[in-house]
């Protein structure tokens, strides 16, 4: 299973909880770029209103891009919820631990 597969179970999880996710897209179409380099799969907002930044990888060897350690450390600096996972168990867990 890919990366893209297991965005729709999180952001289900996610707003099962009562919180509020979405899928972000970066690229570009022809020389029209959306999203911002660096930034995280899924975004939302927690029911108590901290911003939520999850960002899905394939398996535990991958890596942050430069771009993504960017915007990581920004998204901290900032007091929102910044999780790096590759399965649902993660967020799950994550969320058990936070109390979300």
């Amino acid at each position: 299973m890919g990366e893209v597969d297991r965005y729709k179970p999180i952001i289900e999880f996610v707003n099962s909880r009562g919180h509020y996710a979405y899928r972000n897209s970066v690229g570009a179409r022809g020389y029209r770029k959306f999203g911002k380099k660096g930034q995280f799969d899924i975004s939302g907002v927690t029911k108590k209103g901290i911003r939520l930044e999850i960002e899905v990888k394939k398996d535990e060897s991958e890596v942050l891009s430069e771009d993504q350690i960017e915007f990581k450390a920004n998204m901290k600096r900032c007091n929102a919820i910044v999780l790096v996972v590759v399965t649902l168990g993660d967020v799950i867990a994550e969320f058990n631990a936070r109390g979300l």
